[in-house]
């Protein structure tokens, strides 16, 4: 916040900071995390070290 306060202010574009912009990152951020972290290595888990291994 600190960055975009200081160059829209060198800008001249002035500064509008909004809590639900905020919010709707982080959900956002939580749900790719979600999708591309957690459900792939939950996936992985459940497969056979030996067969996981031997596909490389």
């Amino acid at each position: 916040m600190i960055a975009s306060f200081g160059i829209g202010t060198y800008a001249g574009w002035g500064f509008v900071f909004s809590p639900v912009t905020v919010l709707v990152a982080v959900g956002f951020s939580l749900i790719v995390g979600i999708v591309f972290g957690v459900w792939p290595a939950s996936q992985a888990a459940r497969l056979d070290p030996v067969v996981a291994l031997r596909y490389e």
